[in-house]
């Protein structure tokens, strides 16, 4: 119901404050059916007892906890494997055939059956968030630019089960680069996971090890163990799972990649914290308008918040008697953020 204000809000609108008038006005919303709600509790949390338990960092540890219990009650619904499976589409467009073929893998690797896409994509057709076109006897379907925005929240309610494979695929195609056999030394690919894992620290929460991500992939017959190699497996399948998983993080490469290469003259133009996120905002508007992404989602207000607590978090932004400040020291550290997702940008 509310998809539109939040959309709203994300590229950069002030929340609208609800009056008596916005109530009675919202009535005629209860007479229209919007499928399914689903209210899942995890297990609770007896503050003593993880207060005991983790003292070094309560706030942080806290927050990994309550997201961490979210993720493991949130439901997968249709909708969700729908904007997952298109999203992660280089193209983002499939035809019907490609987008039941897509939906079907996304939903054994999150152990739940294959759901009927027929009321989803009514749905999403009917609010304009996909759109169909017919070429001969084929159904394709495609995201508005308008829409990515939208749709993007609902792959964002699923991604937390492939997050540590995207950053393993990412890592692995930037590592191997143009190497026509697609190896990777196993130390080089795990220093670059780890710089992306630290990069979107406050985008992902997970805690699965670097190693048990590669036994993984190698069990799926994705990746190949080669004495102190990774290579990637030469079937079509093998490619097509990597690429889908990379795919997943790529506005999230190109939104912090872009907030960093503008942050220095954001920060002649933003006097507050704010101010300095409406700055990186319009950069991202500016980038896909410009043709410098792909990924219209990539206009989110949440995604300039994160990238600034990460600059903040890094000591490379500090805040001096309320006035935004580049550290001199931390240069290096920014051009280095900088390089790795350009990388990451390039290498796609």
């Amino acid at each position: 119901m509310e998809a539109g204000e939040y959309r709203r809000e994300l590229e950069g609108a002030e929340k609208k404050a609800e009056s008596n008038k916005d109530f009675f006005r919202s009535l005629k919303f209860l007479k229209k059916r919007y499928g399914r709600v689903f209210v899942n509790f995890d297990e609770p949390i007896s503050f003593v007892e993880f207060y005991q338990q983790d003292q070094k960092d309560l706030v942080k540890g806290l927050a990994h906890r309550i997201i961490s219990g979210i993720h493991r009650c949130t439901v997968v619904t249709p909708v969700s494997l729908v904007a997952t499976a298109i999203l992660a589409s280089r193209r983002r467009i499939l035809s019907r055939a490609q987008l039941e073929w897509s939906v079907k893998k996304i939903a054994a690797y999150v152990q739940i059956p294959k759901p009927d896409l027929e009321p989803v994509l009514e749905g999403l057709l009917q609010d304009s968030i996909l759109l169909s076109e017919k070429a001969g006897r084929r159904t394709y379907y495609r995201v508005p630019e308008k829409a990515a925005l939208s749709l993007d929240y609902y792959k964002n309610n699923l991604i937390h089960h492939f997050v540590a494979d995207a950053i393993l695929a990412t890592a692995f195609m930037v590592s191997c680069g143009n190497h026509r056999r697609k190896i990777v030394k196993k130390s080089v690919l795990e220093k670059q996971a780890q710089s992306l894992s630290q990069i979107f620290k406050f985008e992902f929460s997970y805690e699965e090890p670097f190693d048990a991500r590669v036994q993984a992939a190698i069990d799926a017959k994705v990746m190949t163990r080669v004495q102190d190699h990774i290579r990637l497996n030469e079937s079509k399948e093998a490619q097509e799972q990597l690429f889908f998983a990379a795919n997943l993080l790529a506005n999230f490469i190109d939104a912090y990649w872009i907030c960093s290469k503008k942050l220095e003259s954001a920060l002649t133009k933003a006097p507050t914290r704010k101010v300095l996120v409406g700055v990186l905002l319009d950069y991202l508007k500016e980038a896909v308008l410009s043709g410098g992404s792909d990924y219209p989602e990539i206009v989110s207000k949440s995604l300039a918040e994160n990238a600034v607590l990460l600059f903040e978090d890094l000591g490379i932004l500090v805040w001096e008697s309320n006035k935004s400040k580049l550290k001199p020291d931390k240069k290096d550290e920014l051009r280095r953020i900088i390089q790795i997702l350009q990388e990451c940008h390039y290498g796609r």
